[in-house]
C-alpha cells in the first residue's frame, strides 16, 4: 500500500474513532469539570482564567502563566474542532488562521456539528492527496516547514488521543463503560 494510501485511511480510523467518542453528548457533559480548576468553555467575560480564545458570547482557556489544567470535554472537543481547521487551511489553503480568530459555540450539539464539518473538510484534501503531494513541503502555524505527510499524521493523532480522552471521562461521568462495540475498520 502506498504511504498516501496509508495517511487515508489513518485520517478516517481516526476520525471515525472521535466521532464515536462524541457520540450523543451531552451539554452537562460537555461542561463537566472532572478536577477542581480545568480548562473549560465559559461565556465570555465569565472565564476563570484571563488567557481565553474566541470572537464571540463564548470562549476556551488558553495557555498562559497557569499550569496546565484538567481539560472538559468541551474544551478537547473543540480544541480538536478548531486546529483541524487550522491545519487544513496551513496544510492545504491560503488563509492562515489562529485559535483566537474563531467563534465558539457553548453547547455540546453546535461543538460536534463544527467538528464533524472540520473532519470533513480536512478529509476531503487528505483523499484528493496523491503520492507527491505526501512530501511536499507545508508551512506550519508554528514557523517551520514540515511534509504534508506529517501534519496529516499529526492530526490523526491528535484525534486519536484526545478522543480517546474524551472516551474515558465519558465513561467516568456515566461510571461505566460503553457497552455497544466501537465501529472500527474491520
Amino acid at each position: 500500500m502506498a504511504e498516501v494510501e496509508r495517511l487515508q485511511k489513518l485520517i478516517d480510523h481516526a476520525f471515525t474513532a472521535s466521532r464515536w467518542h462524541v457520540q450523543d453528548l451531552t451539554d452537562d457533559e460537555f461542561f463537566h469539570e472532572p478536577a477542581e480548576e480545568c480548562w473549560g468553555v465559559w461565556r465570555f467575560g465569565m472565564a476563570k482564567r484571563k488567557h481565553v480564545l474566541g470572537t464571540g458570547d463564548w470562549v476556551v482557556d488558553n495557555h498562559g502563566p497557569d499550569q496546565p489544567l484538567v481539560p472538559t470535554i468541551g474544551w478537547r472537543l473543540l480544541h480538536l474542532a478548531v486546529w483541524t481547521d487550522i491545519y487544513r487551511e496551513w496544510t492545504f489553503g491560503v488563509r492562515r488562521p489562529r485559535a483566537e480568530d474563531y467563534d465558539y459555540p457553548g453547547n455540546a450539539a453546535d461543538a460536534v456539528a463544527w467538528l464533524e464539518r472540520a473532519q470533513e473538510n480536512f478529509a476531503k484534501h487528505v483523499h484528493a492527496m496523491n503520492g507527491k503531494d505526501v512530501n511536499d513541503p507545508r508551512p506550519t502555524h508554528y514557523g517551520k516547514k514540515r511534509s504534508a505527510g506529517d501534519l496529516v499524521w499529526d492530526i490523526a493523532i491528535e484525534h486519536t488521543h484526545h478522543g480517546a480522552e474524551i472516551g474515558l471521562l465519558r465513561d467516568l461521568i456515566r461510571g461505566r463503560a460503553r457497552d455497544d462495540w466501537y465501529p472500527g475498520p474491520w
